[in-house]
């Protein structure tokens, strides 16, 4: 078996079992957000030991969408959206191609139902 650090262990021991609790620490910033998930709510960062995968079946899909490998965002949070470009507070985030067309028709029916 080739030699792996610590967050690719850690991986496998969740994948063998997804209750398993892992205290990560590291020095390395860039290794750090493979060790959790940093979502941002109003102000703040929150970080969770799931992965986005994980909080996109928990999350209320007619709320929330997953737009491409990094970024699930609230239809309610988004400033405006342009041919593939979501703006929330400033910060312009493109939606993969293979996610648009389910992205603009949620996002329509969002905008039609709850806004």
């Amino acid at each position: 078996m080739p030699e792996i650090d610590g967050i690719e262990a850690g991986k496998l021991f969740r994948n063998k079992n997804e209750d398993c609790k892992i205290i990560m620490l590291t020095a390395q910033s860039d290794r750090m957000r493979e060790a959790y998930t940093e979502f941002i709510v109003g102000q703040r960062i929150l970080r969770s030991e799931r992965s986005l995968k994980e909080l996109e079946t928990e999350l209320d899909g007619r709320l929330f969408i997953r737009i491409d490998k990094k970024y699930i965002v609230n239809f309610r949070n988004i400033d405006y959206y342009d041919k593939g470009i979501v703006s929330i507070a400033g910060k312009k985030i493109k939606v993969s191609r293979r996610k648009i067309r389910e992205f603009e028709e949620r996002y329509t029916v969002f905008d039609l139902r709850y806004r």
